[in-house]
């Protein structure tokens, strides 16, 4: 039973892949977009420039390089599967959820021009190094999507390997790894879920604007991070106002009532 429920994970979570797959081969023939010219009339920002939802998507995928790497070389391939899959949720509940706006709307002035290029620039880098990394696991469909990623949208102009197997497996980029952002990032969606969660116990709808939120941990470092995700913690939760604070002794009510039937046991009449 459990590896039959394993199994439907995985073939779960490919689906979902190749569904991100699909929403950006629309969007960019939309667009005209090509990894050669990028977005008309925008030269594609570097990685230093995008968005703080660029970087982490690509410091996530430069940290599971390394995972998967190290789990390879150590030949415990059973290891490998689940950081994939936990990647593949990064990249379509958190990033493409999050980034959906950036490749609908109109690029109206420059600013838009730019944040669209490097959505393009950072999804597209993406996929063609994940599907480098899936090439062991999923021999096909990491095939069929180098092949229309790479070959196809090189033309003429061969630069690449013909094929995904003859490509080197990818080796991780230091300098693209932010693991102060991971965190901050990864704290955040746990306090989004945890968030909705309450909501749905209370019967709060998502869409009901709330006043405020208390997030509370004792860890300084969390606290500042914390902080620099507020404004997108507010927008995910639809509250005003975030407040964070590292003493919770104001929040909460301490009461104590004996388990008297343990202590009759013991001490009787006394």
């Amino acid at each position: 039973m459990q590896v039959r429920r394993s199994l439907g994970k995985e073939r779960m979570r490919s689906s979902t892949f190749f569904s991100v797959w699909v929403f950006f081969t629309q969007y960019a023939n939309v667009d005209g977009w090509t990894p050669q010219k990028g977005l008309d009339g925008v030269e594609t920002p570097s990685v230093e420039e995008r968005s703080e939802l660029d970087r982490w998507l690509l410091s996530t995928l430069q940290s599971l390089i390394r995972e998967v790497n190290v789990q390879m070389e150590g030949y415990y391939l059973y290891k490998v599967v689940p950081p994939v899959l936990e990647f593949i949720d990064h990249l379509t509940n958190w990033y493409i959820r999050r980034s959906r706006r950036r490749f609908w709307r109109s690029v109206e002035d420059e600013s838009a021009k730019l944040d669209k290029a490097s959505a393009y620039a950072t999804l597209y880098e993406t996929l063609v190094e994940f599907s480098k990394i899936l090439a062991p696991v999923l021999p096909f469909l990491s095939e069929a999507m180098y092949q229309h990623l790479v070959v196809d949208m090189e033309g003429d102009v061969k630069q690449s390997p013909s094929s995904v197997h003859l490509c080197d497996f990818p080796e991780e980029k230091v300098d693209l790894i932010d693991e102060d952002l991971e965190y901050q990032v990864e704290w955040t969606r746990q306090i989004v879920s945890m968030g909705r969660a309450l909501r749905e116990r209370h019967n709060l709808k998502t869409r009901q604007p709330l006043q405020a939120v208390t997030l509370v941990h004792h860890d300084e470092n969390v606290q500042n991070g914390l902080k620099n995700q507020q404004d997108l913690i507010a927008e995910e939760l639809n509250v005003k106002e975030v407040r964070i604070q590292g003493n919770d002794a104001d929040l909460t009510t301490l009461s104590f009532k004996a388990n008297f039937k343990t202590l009759g046991r013991r001490f009787g009449k006394q």
